[in-house]
């Protein structure tokens, strides 16, 4: 059997460490949902002030709420601790609500994720390998792998928003949620979010492991109808697959 690579979107892991493997391939996939889940519920409550709070709660929940379909390109960069580049991939991308994702690196990776609202596959076409796992036993892995389930207990974020402009002069929302438990009882230890007008232009989530990943996504198309066979998955014939 072949050896599993990890993910471009993380540092090398052990093997054996089959949950751990699983929180970073959910890592970008969490964020999003997480800020869903902290717009929908009473945890973005802690903001500066009552009035700022009840302000900002309503924008992100009328912004994710209104979200029935995505899809686009992205481009995602890592950096360590010291803000070093480590890894820059691209992609491409289809999420549709409940709980299905589409999630594609293009080459020198060639690597899937999908959820088929039940099951997510993680597909290596260069080690021939799949790894499968119920959608439920990702989800309890981890408080923030919310993206393509029900909604699990959240940690507690404190939200601020700013107004930016964007080099095409447009304004940007910038909003910056700050997990308020210490150590790594939270797996996104920060979450900043971009809004240029009705789209989520930007994202970057910072981890305890002082880690970075930032999303930048484009040609983004939202709500659009989205063919239901791209979020089903069967394996090749002869590969590998680990469940």
């Amino acid at each position: 059997m072949s050896r599993w690579r990890p993910p471009g979107w993380s540092a090398p892991w052990a093997i054996t460490a089959t949950a751990r493997c699983w929180r970073r391939v959910a890592a970008v996939i969490n964020a999003l949902r997480l800020s869903l889940a902290l717009a929908v519920t009473a945890l973005l409550a802690s903001a500066t002030t009552a009035a700022d709070s009840t302000t900002i709660a309503a924008q992100l929940a009328a912004k994710f709420a209104s979200v029935q379909s995505w899809q686009g390109r992205f481009e995602q960069t890592l950096f360590d601790i010291n803000g070093r580049q480590q890894q820059r991939v691209e992609g491409e991308f289809a999420l549709q609500q409940p709980n299905l994702i589409d999630w594609r690196y293009a080459a020198p990776l060639n690597q899937r994720l999908v959820s088929d609202g039940e099951r997510i596959w993680f597909y290596d076409s260069d080690l021939d390998q799949v790894t499968v796992q119920p959608l439920a036993a990702l989800l309890r892995q981890s408080p923030a792998a919310i993206l393509l389930g029900q909604l699990p207990p959240s940690p507690d974020y404190q939200v601020r928003v700013e107004q930016l402009s964007a080099a095409s002069g447009e304004t940007v929302l910038r909003y910056t949620l700050d997990s308020q438990e210490s150590g790594s009882g939270s797996a996104v230890a920060q979450l900043v979010l971009d809004w240029q007008g009705e789209q989520l232009s930007a994202m970057t989530s910072r981890d305890n492991f002082g880690q970075t990943t930032v999303v930048v996504f484009s040609e983004v198309v939202r709500d659009r109808v989205i063919d239901p066979h791209r979020f089903m998955f069967t394996p090749p014939a002869g590969v590998d697959v680990v469940h």
